[in-house]
């Protein structure tokens, strides 16, 4: 979750300013549009990096949730009829 974190707080934002500033530039005819492609690419891929460990992470908190569960999803045992009993003799 970490990563994550550092993704969403940190990386994606300077990447997407990035981006924007050479748009910017762009428009104003001081960069050449493959910077822009390069840096939109840049961020993309490093979104896709952000969203593969969210996924990761949340895997995680799943599988961790299912191991604190105590037999929670297991079948339960049926119950016997009143009743019932035995119709062989038990050995001895």
């Amino acid at each position: 979750m970490l990563m994550a974190k550092s993704y969403q707080d940190d990386i994606l934002p300077k990447a997407k300013q990035a981006y924007e500033l050479y748009l910017d530039s762009f428009q104003k005819h001081r960069a050449a549009w493959p910077q822009v492609l390069d840096s939109r690419r840049e961020y993309y891929d490093l979104y896709q990096d952000y969203q593969e460990n969210l996924l990761a992470a949340r895997r995680a908190e799943a599988e961790l949730a299912a191991y604190l569960l105590d037999d929670g999803l297991s079948q339960p045992v049926p119950p016997e009829p009143e009743g019932h009993r035995e119709s062989t003799p038990k050995p001895r």
